[in-house]
């Protein structure tokens, strides 16, 4: 992935700090799709300043983990509705996760269990974060996300596609069912509002992650204007959790704008190497906020161990890669076009660190994890 130098940050820092916003705004958005205004960056009152969240994250270890989603789910919704939850299995891999050093899991909700299921709901996010404290690891807790397919519906899932990577994930709200109907907005404000206020004091959950990839959906019509609305409820409540939400791309546009002016610290999804990573190390430390890396490795595109988790380490960079058994998700396999395009890419891991007989996919990996994280063989 190549980040464009005449972006957010290389023309922005003094934008986005300062107050000459417009201007530079105006002059930047000439090949833009979305004209950035005033209203669309000006920080929602609540945000933490830059003293506080680097004070915050000062107090943190370094963060390194992976993303988390059981064998048994397909997707969020077997991962939580009460006729799949599996807490012994959660165990099990939580426990070979903090045999490695991991200290961080990220996860992700659906707001239909939410909705059909609320008690019972989160009666098993308890019982999940229970089993993470006793592993010694703390949650980052994502609340939207428009990968993945719709409609969702409770009960059975769907099987793996042999040969698919990742092929029944839901989303959450839903492009077609909410967020491209502003008027239903609305009716996801209980529902973020009920989330963060219920597990606000809960020391267990490391951070807010409002919206997963928010620019990753040409479909939706106005991201900008829901994630705004999504951020505005979580600052509401005031969790003492800090917020964001991850930038894929570095361009000034509404969205960028707004996630550098509303985000507590920032954070970003990336699948490349190390010199992606240094591009994008580089735009975002100007403006003065801790830098967490929410995805990352994809062995076929040299985002491997070897070579990037020295560099998180090395920049104080949170390192929370996908994801630790392939399971249901089947996220072992590449991407459906380095299939196509190199056929004998399956033959390597594409994400993931373990089989679900928990024996790692290369040994070295998890001597660098642990030799990186400081846990003891």
């Amino acid at each position: 992935m190549k980040y464009k130098r005449r972006d957010l940050f290389k023309a922005g820092a003094a934008v986005l700090l300062g107050s000459q916003i417009n201007g530079a705004a105006d002059a930047a958005s000439k090949d833009q799709k979305e004209p950035v205004n005033r209203g669309d960056v000006e920080p929602i009152n609540g945000r933490w300043t830059i003293e506080r969240v680097n004070q915050w994250y000062s107090k943190q270890p370094w963060m390194v983990g992976c993303n988390y989603v059981p064998t048994y789910a397909i997707n969020q919704i077997e991962m939580w509705q009460g006729s799949t939850f599996n807490p012994k299995i959660i165990d099990s891999e939580l426990g070979l996760a903090e045999s490695i050093g991991f200290n961080t899991i990220r996860i992700f909700a659906h707001d239909l269990v939410w909705k059909t299921e609320r008690n019972g709901y989160f009666n098993r996010i308890r019982q999940f974060l229970d089993i993470c404290e006793k592993h010694h690891i703390r949650v980052i807790y994502t609340i939207f996300t428009n990968g993945g397919t719709e409609p969702s519906a409770m009960g059975p899932q769907p099987a793996p596609v042999p040969g698919l990577h990742n092929g029944g994930w839901r989303q959450t709200p839903g492009v077609s069912a909410v967020m491209n109907q502003p008027e239903k907005w609305g009716t996801m404000e209980s529902y973020v509002k009920d989330t963060i206020s219920t597990f606000a004091e809960d020391s267990r959950i490391l951070f807010w992650d409002i919206f997963n990839e928010p620019s990753n959906n040409k479909a939706v019509k106005d991201i900008a204007g829901f994630v705004r609305l999504a951020f505005s409820w979580a600052r509401q409540i005031a969790p003492p959790q800090p917020l964001t939400s991850a930038f894929l791309t570095y361009k000034l546009d509404r969205l960028n704008a707004f996630l550098a002016e509303n985000c507590d610290f920032m954070s970003f999804h990336n699948y490349g190497g190390v010199k992606s990573l240094q591009s994008a190390f580089d735009q975002m430390k100007v403006l003065g906020r801790p830098i967490v890396c929410k995805e990352w490795l994809a062995r076929h595109l040299k985002s491997t161990i070897q070579d990037c988790l020295p560099f998180f380490k090395k920049n104080n960079i949170g390192a929370i890669n996908w994801g630790l058994i392939p399971g249901k998700l089947q996220t072992h396999i590449p991407w459906k076009y380095l299939l196509e395009k190199f056929p004998d890419s399956k033959k390597i891991w594409f994400h993931d660190l373990f089989d679900e007989k928990h024996r790692p996919y290369d040994p070295k990996e998890i001597e660098l994890i642990m030799k990186l994280s400081g846990k003891k063989s």
